[in-house]
């Protein structure tokens, strides 16, 4: 899966971390190879705004989702074994290389 293009860019920085910003709000911050991983949807609670966290950790392997219900957005990450449920607003996990893929993850 591609990361979308309408309002979005994708920028690879000088220190190795990748960020994508979404109508002029860098919504993920990640290093692909620590799994360190920010993310921020800036008060904007929007299914595109979730589309890109999720494309953003398909295309570069990063093993989380992240899912939105009730005006509340959540991250889903695995921390030593388990499935971690977070809401958020501005959040910084550290993902592992357990794959995420096929498990059930409740969004209520």
């Amino acid at each position: 899966m591609a990361i979308g293009t309408h309002n979005t860019s994708v920028t690879h920085l000088d220190n190795g971390n990748i960020a994508v910003d979404y109508m002029g709000t860098r919504i993920v911050i990640a290093n692909p190879q620590t799994g360190e991983v920010q993310l921020d949807n800036g008060g904007w609670i929007t299914a595109t705004t979730a589309r890109r966290m999720n494309e953003f950790a398909d295309t570069y392997s990063m093993q989380f989702q992240v899912s939105r219900r009730g005006g509340k957005m959540r991250v889903h990450h695995i921390v030593d074994g388990v499935i971690m449920t977070t809401p958020f607003t501005s959040i910084e996990i550290k993902v592992t290389r357990e794959n995420l893929r096929g498990v059930a993850i409740s969004t209520k």
